[in-house]
């Protein structure tokens, strides 16, 4: 029987203090995959593609002697393109006919690839996604795994429509911790130049292809290292305004591709009420800024109030929005400067 392969995708920049652990991690879950596959009469293997955006610290040093030893792994560099390039070109590269993500920072526990690779056979999805457990502690991560049983944990199955509206419009727009189909994928890629939202974008695209759908269960088989110094904590820069434009092109394709969804009143609202949060996540950071430096952001500022103007406009949007955020997007509307001085700490 001709083995069936899963493509493990990791890129990096500058991650020298875990990709060592995440390594060791994606070879442990490869080994946990070839026993039970063998186990169940199926043999699926394992590759592992590590993409080198551009590092200048010693993580092609580590990597590369990964690679030596091993044929299962395949390194290649790229000049610090962006998260989305070395996907994209890792994706050029994958010979697996199922592919997952996995971040330099990060840890996938042994049953991972196995266990969404069996839901995504038992269901016919084209999408398998489990649970993750978060933390800063990298020495102990595999505490986030002990005593989990798959089976102690519920399995729900959807169509590409039901995902968008309890899933992606839920939070869940992460492409790691999740199995792929290859031919789900398809022509697919990652959105280069976007800072934010590119893997939404990208599950988007998945699921919007004819027949699509998903399998996932909450067992925590991933565990996302929380970065006190991560892209989200960082202070405001252009490119924050990823958080707004990402979503305005998610709307337009679903309009285009699924309007029926966007006549659904629950998933409009939502769908707006994100445009509020993410404008005023957009705002806040702004108005964190120096004097200077906030007065030349002044563009974007208003960019992202008048954004929220539209969403206090749709009642679809008003009818799900929680009250603190209905609080902020009032006063952000009504006393923008009131607004900045809050997160300034300033009275005047």
């Amino acid at each position: 029987m001709e083995k069936e392969r899963i493509s493990i995708i990791i890129p990096m920049h500058n991650s020298e203090a875990f990709i060592a652990g995440c390594i060791d991690s994606a070879l442990a879950a490869e080994a946990y995959l070839c026993a039970e596959s063998e186990k169940a009469g199926v043999p699926v293997e394992g590759e592992i593609i590590l993409a080198d955006d551009g590092s200048d610290d010693g993580s092609y040093r580590i990597c590369r002697t990964y690679a030596d030893t091993d044929p299962k792994i395949r390194l290649f560099r790229m000049q610090d393109l962006g998260v989305s390039a070395a996907r994209n070109a890792a994706l050029r590269r994958a010979t697996g006919d199922y592919v997952t993500f996995l971040d330099a920072d990060d840890r996938m526990a042994p049953p991972l690839l196995w266990e969404l690779y069996r839901l995504l056979k038992e269901n016919e999805a084209s999408v398998a996604g489990c649970g993750f457990a978060a933390g800063t502690d990298q020495e102990n991560w595999m505490q986030a795994f002990s005593g989990t049983d798959a089976a102690a944990y519920g399995t729900e199955v959807l169509d590409a429509d039901s995902y968008i509206r309890t899933g992606l419009l839920h939070a869940d727009t992460r492409v790691w911790s999740k199995l792929f189909r290859r031919s789900a994928i398809g022509k697919n890629t990652f959105k280069e130049g976007l800072t934010i939202g590119e893997d939404m974008l990208f599950l988007l695209d998945v699921m919007l292809q004819e027949g699509a759908g998903l399998v996932r269960t909450d067992a925590p088989y991933y565990f996302y290292w929380q970065n006190p110094k991560g892209a989200m904590a960082r202070p405001y820069t252009p490119s924050y305004m990823d958080q707004i434009r990402c979503w305005e092109i998610a709307r337009k394709k679903i309009a285009s591709a699924r309007p029926a969804l966007l006549k659904e009143p629950e998933t409009e609202g939502l769908l707006s009420l994100i445009d509020v949060v993410s404008a005023l996540l957009v705002s806040s950071k702004i108005a964190r800024l120096p004097d200077k430096e906030r007065k030349g952001a002044e563009e974007d500022f208003q960019t992202a109030r008048k954004k929220v103007k539209e969403g206090l406009l749709d009642r679809n949007a008003r009818a799900v929005m929680p009250p603190e955020y209905r609080i902020k997007a009032e006063l952000l509307k009504r006393f923008p400067r009131i607004y900045e001085s809050l997160y300034q700490g300033r009275t005047k």
